[in-house]
């Protein structure tokens, strides 16, 4: 069996559902734990662990944890995320 980085979402594991993300975005907010959701990570562009890109790999990210999202997911508006 193939060894997999801790911080990568294992094929066929995700994606959240899009309420589920707003939640952990805002929990991270609460607790000061950096979240980035740049136009790359929300497409999919460079995927995740096992996972190539396109619009499968669409994730953001929670204190470096990758966390896939639903392809088009966008953050909630008022959220302190790094674009």
């Amino acid at each position: 069996m193939a060894k997999s980085d801790s911080k990568r979402i294992p094929r066929g594991k995700g994606p959240v559902s899009s309420g589920d993300a707003d939640a952990y975005i805002d929990l991270a907010n609460e607790v000061n734990v950096p979240v980035r959701a740049k136009p790359n990570d929300l497409s999919g562009a460079h995927g995740y662990g096992p996972v190539p890109p396109g619009p499968n790999a669409s994730h953001i990210h929670v204190n470096s944890e990758h966390v896939p999202v639903p392809p088009g997911y966008k953050p909630p508006f008022n959220a302190n995320v790094i674009q």
